[in-house]
Parts: C-alpha cells; structure tokens; sequence
C-alpha cells in the first residue's frame, strides 16, 4: 500500500523530533531567551522600562540562568527604583556566574548609586580579579573610595584608569577634581586640559558622524 506524499513528510518530520538530541530542547529554548533578552534591550535603549522588564521576564521564563537577563532586568528595575528586586536580579547573576566579572561590576555600580560604598568597592575588587584591565571599575572604585574618605587610594585608581585607558575622559576629570583638593595645582590643570581635549575628539567625531 503506498501512502499520500505529504502523510510520508508528516511521519519523517515526528521521526526528526522524536530522534532529536537531548539538548535540542536546551538549545531551543537558551535561543529564545536570547532573542527576548536583545528585545528587552531595544525597549529600554527607547526608554520603555516596563515594556523591557517584561522581555526580560519571559527571557527569564526560557532559560532561568540567563544571566544577562538578570543584570538587564536588574538595571531596567533600578531605573524604575525597584531597588529590592533590582538588588535580587544582581544577587542571582552573580550566584548563576561567581566567575563572571561584568556581573559583579553591575551589582557594584548599583551599590554605588545606593551609598553602600563598602559593598560597591567589594564588588568592584570582585570584578578586577576577573578583568584587571577594566578601566571602569578603577575609576568607580575610585569615586566609592573618595566617598569614604581615601583619596590617596582613590587617585590610585583614577591613575590606574586612565593607564589602562588614556581617553578615560571622566577618570581625568575625577583625578583633575581630587588633585586640586590635595593642592596639586599643576596636575589638576593638566588633567582639565586633558579633558577638554578629549570633548574636543568627541564633538568633531559626532560632528563627522553627522
């Protein structure tokens, strides 16, 4: 007995689904997770915060251990004041990837924000041991330092960021502020000159992206 053609496809494509690999499924849903992920990202980019959390969350819904969508969620919910749940969702990346750099910078910069300087520069050491070139970190860890008093640790940092990355434009107008409040005129008009330079590069660059 020959069977219709396209009852023949049906019978093949069940044998496809039925044979898949165990982690097809995996692999399936990590990649809608992502897509949902990227969407949140263009809703928060147009400042659509709620709209954002909610791609998130079903980003989330697909692959819990997506640790991008937690930090994102995480920033989308900081900048609603959801501080609870914002602090969860940084908590929870760093739990999913103890190892992840990013995700303790994330957390630190939001502990900043919340005045917790202790927890930010614990963060922000964290993430240096995993990326010990992140000229950012130095340079926040610097502003938490400042905030608790250490302004010889935190010029250090401010220092070491802009070693790492000389266009640093805020590293140098932090250390230009700090160098003038320790007395040291001369290097705080360099840092200044420095800055205006580097907003000199940044207007002709838009200017030419125009």
């Amino acid at each position: 007995m020959k069977f219709p053609v396209l009852f023949q496809i049906a019978v093949f494509i069940s044998c496809l689904i039925i044979l898949a690999p165990a982690g097809f499924a995996e692999d399936m849903n990590s990649s809608i997770s992502s897509a949902f992920n990227d969407l949140g990202i263009k809703k928060a980019n147009k400042g659509d915060p709620e709209g954002a959390i909610k791609e998130f969350s079903k980003a989330l819904e697909y692959d819990p251990n997506n640790v991008a969508a937690y930090m994102n969620r995480g920033m989308a919910r900081a900048g609603k004041k959801d501080v609870s749940r914002a602090l969860v969702d940084f908590n929870r990346a760093v739990e999913l990837d103890p190892k992840n750099g990013q995700a303790y910078l994330v957390r630190a910069n939001f502990r900043k924000w919340r005045k917790d300087y202790d927890g930010a520069i614990a963060d922000y050491n964290k993430a240096l041991e995993f990326n010990p070139t992140n000229d950012q970190a130095y340079n926040n860890r610097g502003n938490a330092r400042r905030m608790k008093g250490n302004d010889d640790g935190a010029l250090g940092d401010f220092s070491k960021a802009i070693e790492i990355n000389p266009k640093n434009l805020a590293a140098y107008r932090n250390r230009s502020l700090l160098r003038k409040k320790k007395g040291d005129f001369e290097g705080a008009l360099a840092d200044e000159k420095k800055v205006n330079e580097l907003r000199e590069e940044m207007l002709t660059r838009q200017n030419r992206s125009k």
